[in-house]
């Protein structure tokens, strides 16, 4: 058990120094990710998979798959904050709410893509006809076009209250981590939390607070 557990402790160290390598080797960081979750699953080494799965998500986040990485740590969050110390409940959060920034990010191009397809795609019409089938045709499309306005109105106030959602999330998981981060003295994580959170409430049009926290940084 002795040489399996340091093997895994091994893999997370190698994946640790494939993904601060920022040399494009987030394959190999994943393989050896997934052995140390694999070994940790087998010998019950709760820590060790909480810090793993942590670094999981940021190859996911760096893989352009936020999503992948927000369920991989909100699969453990409870056990991080309830067993961990405090620099991986630190690094928790911290990748937690790096990950629903990103989710906001891609939701606003998604959005900006759908608005300009839907201008590039409206088409005005005319008819010099007044017969009673054009004009039911007429009618007709006027409803359809009605509707999806109406749709995508809909559609876009969920998108809105969806992004509210994640932004909050986001900064609570910030505000907690620099919290944590303030008790065990960890100044170069409370940095990142405090530069975080600034970008944040930048993106939410909070500027006042994003303002005394960028104090807080300088």
């Amino acid at each position: 058990r002795g040489s399996s557990a340091q093997a895994a402790r091994l893999m997370l160290f190698a994946a640790r120094i494939y993904i601060q390598s920022n040399s494009g080797a987030d394959g190999a960081a994943l393989k050896h990710l997934l052995s140390c979750l694999s070994l940790c699953e087998t010998l019950h080494l709760d820590s060790l998979y909480c810090e793993a799965t942590i670094e999981l998500a940021v190859v996911h986040n760096a893989l352009g798959s936020p999503r992948k990485a927000l369920s991989s740590v909100r699969g453990i969050i409870s056990r991080v904050l309830e067993n961990c110390p405090g620099e991986v409940q630190a690094d928790a959060l911290l990748t937690m709410a790096r990950s629903l920034m990103l989710l906001m990010m891609m939701m606003e191009r998604e959005d900006n893509r759908a608005s300009a397809a839907s201008s590039s795609s409206s088409i005005s019409s005319s008819s010099t006809s007044s017969s009673s089938a054009v004009a039911r045709r007429a009618a007709a499309a006027r409803r359809q076009r009605s509707r999806r306005r109406r749709q995508k109105q809909q559609a876009a106030n969920k998108a809105k209250r969806k992004q509210h959602a994640y932004l909050t999330t986001a900064s609570s998981c910030l505000q907690r981590a620099a919290d944590v981060c303030t008790e065990i003295g960890a100044t170069e994580r409370l940095k990142r939390c405090l530069y975080m959170l600034a970008r944040v409430y930048h993106h939410g049009g909070l500027v006042e607070q994003r303002d005394a926290v960028a104090r807080q940084v300088l």
